[in-house]
């Protein structure tokens, strides 16, 4: 019915990359992350155009389309680069990884449906920073300072400062507060909890972790790449103008 249109195979998604110039997206923030969980490599640069509502990841209006993909194809555009962070998952005391995934917004461990007090043990570089009890804690990037993190009070962070976010989620202890990491840096977050709890990566998808379960968040070496509309300081003070009032 539609020649002009190519599948993949999901086997191959890692592959995608070699044979993809661009991409263009229509939708909100979640069609962003969800390209960022397809590519779980390298990216190729995006345009994404708008069909939501809250968009910070999506400059351009739909009703732009073939302006700006012209724009882009004669070599006007300019791109933004949005680090990502990468999460490898342990089980127990293995050094050796289960899992490991590549995240544009924000790594979330919390309690999920228990009702008890999470205890989380948060590293820098091996070394113990502090015992995060609480609803559980957000490890993000710039881009996601204006998601999840903020909701929960970090601080807003321009997307081309390259740095680590670690926020609260209702923490029990008023001597943690929303800290800012060098990209350098890794982030180890250690399940010390009776019960079990959830992380939820970009909201897109979950994992369960035990007690002496531990995930290590570290800058990821492929980032995304996006067309801004005008430059990446401009666009991003008109999306908190627009879309945080």
């Amino acid at each position: 019915e539609h020649p002009h249109l190519q599948a993949f195979d999901p086997v191959e998604k890692d592959l995608l990359a070699d044979y993809i110039d661009f991409i263009v997206t229509f939708g909100g923030d979640g069609t962003i992350l969800h390209l960022s969980a397809i590519f779980q490599r390298e990216v190729p640069p995006a345009i994404a155009f708008s069909m939501g509502t809250v968009g910070f990841m999506t400059p351009f209006d739909v009703k732009t389309f073939e302006t700006e993909v012209e724009r882009m194809l004669n070599g006007a555009s300019t791109c933004a680069t949005r680090t990502r962070l990468s999460a490898q998952f342990h089980e127990g005391l293995s050094r050796q990884p289960v899992l490991e995934t590549h995240f544009l917004n924000e790594l979330a461990v919390h309690r999920g449906q228990n009702l008890r007090i999470t205890h989380v043990d948060m590293f820098l570089d091996d070394l113990l920073v502090t015992r995060v009890q609480g609803d559980g804690v957000i490890v993000a990037t710039p881009t996601g300072s204006t998601a999840y993190s903020l909701s929960a009070g970090g601080c807003m962070v321009h997307p081309a400062i390259h740095a680590i976010l670690v926020t609260p989620i209702c923490p029990r202890s008023l001597s943690f507060r929303p800290t800012i990491f060098p990209v350098e840096a890794t982030v180890t977050l250690k399940v010390v909890s009776r019960d079990d709890v959830v992380v939820a990566v970009d909201g897109q998808w979950c994992q369960q972790m035990q007690c002496n379960d531990f995930v290590t968040v570290r800058e990821s070496p492929y980032p995304l790449l996006s067309v801004s509309r005008m430059d990446e300081t401009t666009d991003w003070i008109s999306d908190i103008n627009e879309r945080l009032h």
